[in-house]
């Protein structure tokens, strides 16, 4: 990476985009339900990994 120690914060509706991020923060009513590792996050909320697995797949 160009900025090993850079932080960049994004906000994303395109849950493929989740794959690029290491860590994830899920906002539910403009408040913080869940933060974490992606990959630990995601496995805490199935529906969410379902669909950014469905998304990111080619087709």
């Amino acid at each position: 990476a160009a900025f090993p120690q850079a932080c960049l914060i994004a906000s994303v509706h395109r849950l493929s985009l989740l794959e690029r991020f290491d860590t994830v923060v899920i906002l539910e009513a403009g408040r913080v339900a869940d933060c974490g590792p992606r990959d630990e996050v995601l496995a805490r909320h199935p529906h969410l990994s379902t669909q950014v697995h469905a998304r990111a797949a080619p087709g």
